[in-house]
């Protein structure tokens, strides 16, 4: 595999990694077949990456070892619980999640089984951005507003309010 391949899925899915390690996990980034994936609270990213491995590893420590890697072309198994990461002159050993944790985490993650055929994918209005700039300013992030909480986008409006501002931001495109 080329390791500038691997790097770059990494650094993809390194947006949707809980820094803070306060959810079991959610510091962890999941090999999945043939899908590299994070998950938080708020958002979750894939990456398409073939491994035809199953194991979750900590993304940050993952990502700061193979950056400093000097080897083109990684080989990548697991063996014994462990993610193993090779090139000419390195070895990398790293502890994977046990497959019951393992387990927990694909149950928490099961909304991303979808495959992108799956998927009714549409093309955002070219002013997508700054719609959802523009209705950020009002969104409430309070639980006691329930649906209304955060910024809703429907085909081509945005809606937000946190109960005292109220934002609509009709697309042009």
């Amino acid at each position: 595999m080329d390791r500038k391949e691997l790097v770059q899925a990494i650094t993809t899915v390194l947006t949707g990694i809980e820094r803070s390690g306060s959810s079991l996990g959610m510091d962890y980034m999941v090999f999945q077949g043939e899908w590299l994936r994070s998950m938080k609270d708020f958002v979750s990213v894939s990456y398409p990456l073939k491994t035809d491995i199953e194991c979750a590893v900590k993304a940050e420590e993952l990502h700061k070892v193979l950056s400093k890697m000097e080897g083109d072309q990684i080989r990548i198994s697991l063996d014994k619980g462990k993610l193993s990461i090779r090139d000419q002159g390195t070895i990398l050993n790293m502890s994977a999640l046990s497959q019951d944790t393992l387990n927990q985490l694909f149950g928490r993650m099961g909304a991303l089984y979808s495959s992108p055929e799956e998927i009714d994918w549409q093309i955002l209005p070219d002013d997508f951005n700054e719609g959802l700039e523009l209705s950020f300013l009002s969104a409430g992030t309070a639980p006691s507003l329930g649906p209304y909480e955060g910024i809703h986008f429907d085909k081509q409006q945005f809606m937000s309010t946190d109960n005292t501002r109220i934002s609509i931001y009709k697309c042009q495109s």
